[in-house]
């Protein structure tokens, strides 16, 4: 079971990322690896990395498709996945990077006329969340992939050659 303590470090560790990473395409796959590497490496904390679908109010925001098996050492982000990547940590959405993506330059365009659920937040906000919960104000995270410790690396050495994490 998470303690408010743990919420509080995962928050903390959560800023750090943000402050340091700049706005690129993909940002969700980045700075979801970067949390997970930081809580893992930090905490007693089991955090998994997943990629899908965001579906708000029956709107398709964020569409998967696969991407574990286009990670490659010699690659970057993948400029046409449109899917999303988000934390999951005993059963809880830690998103830290929705509201960035809702006001970025790289949001679908889809965003803009469905997201006022989520548009009362400003950009530094994030969400933790139950998944139950969320389906209940019709937010649905779907999930299809969990990336392996190995996908992680990849992701970090990758925002490592994008100068993403050396701040």
């Amino acid at each position: 079971m998470i303690v408010s303590e743990d919420i509080s470090q995962i928050v903390d560790s959560a800023r750090v990322i943000l402050d340091r990473m700049p706005r690129v395409y993909g940002e969700c796959l980045y700075i979801s690896a970067l949390f997970v590497a930081m809580i893992n490496d930090n905490t007693k904390l089991d955090a998994k990395l997943v990629v899908g679908s965001l579906v708000v109010q029956d709107e398709i925001i964020f569409n998967h498709s696969d991407i574990a098996s286009a990670i490659s050492p010699s690659g970057d982000i993948l400029r046409n996945w449109g899917g999303h990547a988000w934390v999951s940590i005993s059963g809880t959405i830690y998103d830290f990077s929705i509201f960035r993506a809702i006001h970025s330059k790289y949001k679908p365009e889809v965003i803009s006329n469905i997201l006022n659920i989520l548009n009362l937040f400003d950009e530094t906000s994030y969400l933790i969340y139950d998944s139950d919960e969320l389906k209940k104000i019709g937010v649905v995270y779907k999930q299809y992939e969990e990336l392996t410790d190995s996908d992680i690396l990849l992701l970090l050495q990758s925002a490592e050659r994008l100068d993403l994490i050396n701040n």
